[in-house]
């Protein structure tokens, strides 16, 4: 008669381990991204209303980029709110933090395409995003957080070579070099989030076997 297996294997028990850590992590990621979202925001309306003030700027309000920035913000406070109603009835399915990283990217890049283009300020977002996507310790959400996020300011790049594409759309533009220096540094901020989670799992397992090694002993 075979014996039921009580043990769970390492992957198994990091599986189960991780999927707690990334339901806590989505809570987290979640709270920090509406924090970032109101924050971001709240500048844009000091500026816009006082452009002469303490955020002097050249640029002069638009009116429509700040209806369309408003109407994106709602948008995506409404998902940040919905998302946190969910994860306390404890609904998240693995699917989760890869819908949330998406939108994240699809509405950052929808507000650089509206103002700002290659020059905003907002690019820093992309690098906000990929270190939200390392706090629900999934390696392959971190691998795709980081393609996508290539991807969207490829589309950046590419709305500023070929306006003709985009409806004769005028976004800002950067040199060249500036261009590949930040190509590159989205490409090593998620290689160096990656290696993070690759050496907190090797860590806990590390942390296993000394306090197995250690209980198996005072037996």
């Amino acid at each position: 008669m075979e014996t039921a297996k009580t043990t769970l294997s390492d992957d198994e028990a990091w599986f189960v381990a991780s999927r707690w850590q990334q339901l806590a992590g989505e809570h987290r990621a979640n709270h920090l991204r509406i924090l970032a979202i109101v924050a971001f925001y709240l500048v844009h309306l000091v500026q816009h209303y006082q452009p002469g003030g303490l955020l002097k700027s050249d640029t002069p309000p638009d009116q429509i980029f700040h209806v369309a920035l408003t109407v994106i913000v709602a948008g995506w406070l409404l998902m940040a709110l919905t998302i946190d109603f969910s994860l306390r009835l404890r609904i998240f399915p693995l699917f989760t933090p890869y819908v949330t990283t998406g939108l994240d990217l699809a509405l950052l890049t929808a507000i650089l395409c509206l103002g700002g283009g290659q020059a905003s300020p907002l690019i820093l977002g992309y690098f906000l995003i990929l270190i939200l996507s390392a706090l629900r310790f999934s390696l392959p959400l971190v691998r795709a957080a980081t393609a996508a996020a290539i991807v969207s300011y490829l589309y950046l790049l590419a709305m500023g070579k070929w306006p003709h594409l985009f409806g004769d759309r005028i976004i800002g533009v950067v040199p060249r070099y500036h261009q590949i220096i930040t190509l590159l540094a989205i490409g090593i901020t998620g290689i160096v989030l990656g290696q993070m989670i690759r050496r907190f799992r090797a860590m806990a397992k590390h942390y296993a076997e000394r306090r197995f090694g250690r209980t198996t002993d005072e037996q």
